[in-house]
């Protein structure tokens, strides 16, 4: 991470969630996420870990498109993101 991430990974997490990190309910709701998680990992092989965690990050996984070629002037990308409680995203591009 270099400093500039660093930085404001800290100004976010101590300034901007701390009231946040501190609330029961949302601790109860981080712990049931990271719980489904791990049962859905216990029942995947190595490889298909890695493909999971690539998969979680949406960036990392348009840039390795991107670099594979699959992804090119034209190509409509749709990703969707779902978080805890009623948080969700999604968006869809048409490249180039």
């Amino acid at each position: 991470m270099d400093d500039l991430t660093q930085y404001l990974y800290e100004f976010l997490m101590e300034r901007c969630m701390k009231d946040l990190r501190e609330d029961a309910e949302y601790n109860a709701c981080i712990s049931a996420v990271l719980q489904q998680e791990e049962q859905v990992r216990a029942g995947l092989n190595p490889e298909q870990q890695s493909q999971l965690d690539r998969f979680i990050d949406q960036i990392l996984e348009l840039k390795l498109a991107l670099d594979a070629g699959k992804v090119t002037d034209g190509t409509v990308v749709s990703m969707i993101a779902a978080g805890i409680g009623y948080t969700w995203a999604a968006n869809v591009i048409r490249w180039g």
